[in-house]
Formats: structure tokens, C-alpha cells, sequence
């Protein structure tokens, strides 16, 4: 019988990112990612080069990670960082889905379930560390969110009919006002 080795858990932010932290084998952990996805917004509506916008933010995620990782539990000379946004999709009034996955070698071959690493783990997202924030938070020209904009209908277990977004999560009425008027 073929077991499956690989374990995904997902990391509660109070950020505007879906984070997943992973490994492909938990039984023997050398190495572990962190999924981090959100939906990337034009700022200000200019012909700009988004090439050289998304090279720059790759760049600055890698400094960051090199920077800030913790030595005693990840080798800091190897690892890989997979920035993924399109640009040729950005427009001024559209959202872009924006991946990005860091793979990190550890020294120690923690189980992914583990609270210490889980605990590094949502550090580098949110905390003290504040990798995402210092690479796209700083973004003068885009502007990241849970979810892709589109709301939807809903009807819930009582019979009431709710405003959903995309990651199926109530939306409060002035919420979906707010959203209107940002838009417009």
C-alpha cells in the first residue's frame, strides 16, 4: 500500500495573503515550503512597465530572505524563491492572482507540524520578521488583497441570502459599499 508522504498546513494570518507552509515527504523533512498568494491591484493608472516593478519586488524578496532567516533552523545559502505574477495582465482596475513560494532547507529536519517551525513559519509572514510586508507591502504601484474583488450571492444554512467574495467568506453590507466606491 503507497502512503502519502507529503503534508500541507495552512498558516492564520491577519494579513491580506493565503499562506501554506508544506513538505513533500514529513517523514524525513529536509525541505519545506511557504505558498503565499494573494490578488495584486494597479495603484494609479499610468502606462508603467510592470517587468521592472515585479523584477524589483523579486529582488527585494530575496534580500529579505537571506537577510532575515533564521540560521539556526534553515540553510541560509540554500534556497529557492518562485515569485510568480503576470505582467502582462496588470491593468489599472484589474486584479492579477500573484504566487510566490520559498523553499528553505532545514538543518534540524523538524515535522512540519511542529510548533516552533510553524511559529518561524507565520513569523516570516506577519511578525517579526515581516518578509511579505517588506517585499510587497512597500510596492508604491500595487496594491495585494485576499481575494479577486467579485461578489457574489449567497444563501446561508438559514435561508438568508448573504454577500459572499471568492474565498467564500461573509462580506458585511458596508464592506461591499466600501468596495463599490473604490472601484468607481
Amino acid at each position: 500500500m503507497i502512503r502519502k508522504k507529503g503534508k500541507k498546513i495552512k498558516i492564520k494570518t491577519h494579513i491580506n495573503y493565503k499562506a501554506v507552509s508544506g513538505t513533500v515527504d514529513n517523514r524525513n523533512p529536509k525541505s519545506l515550503y511557504l505558498s503565499i498568494s494573494s490578488w495584486g491591484k494597479p495603484k494609479i493608472d499610468e502606462d508603467v512597465n510592470y517587468d521592472k516593478i515585479l523584477s524589483s519586488i523579486n529582488n527585494k524578496l530575496k534580500r529579505v530572505v537571506s537577510n532575515k532567516l533564521n540560521t539556526d533552523m534553515f540553510d541560509s545559502r540554500r534556497y529557492i524563491i518562485d515569485f510568480d505574477m503576470k505582467s502582462s495582465g496588470i491593468r489599472y482596475g484589474k486584479k492579477s492572482f500573484m504566487n510566490c513560494e520559498i523553499t528553505l532547507y532545514q538543518k534540524l529536519k523538524l515535522k512540519l507540524s511542529e510548533n516552533n517551525l510553524q511559529i518561524e513559519l507565520k513569523n516570516m509572514i506577519e511578525a517579526r520578521k515581516n518578509v511579505v510586508r517588506e517585499y510587497m507591502g512597500c510596492s508604491d504601484m500595487l496594491q495585494f488583497s485576499l481575494y479577486d474583488g467579485r461578489i457574489t450571492w449567497k444563501t446561508n444554512a438559514k435561508g438568508n441570502r448573504v454577500f459572499t467574495n471568492r474565498v467564500k467568506t461573509p462580506v458585511d453590507v458596508e464592506g461591499i459599499i466600501q468596495h463599490i466606491k473604490t472601484s468607481i
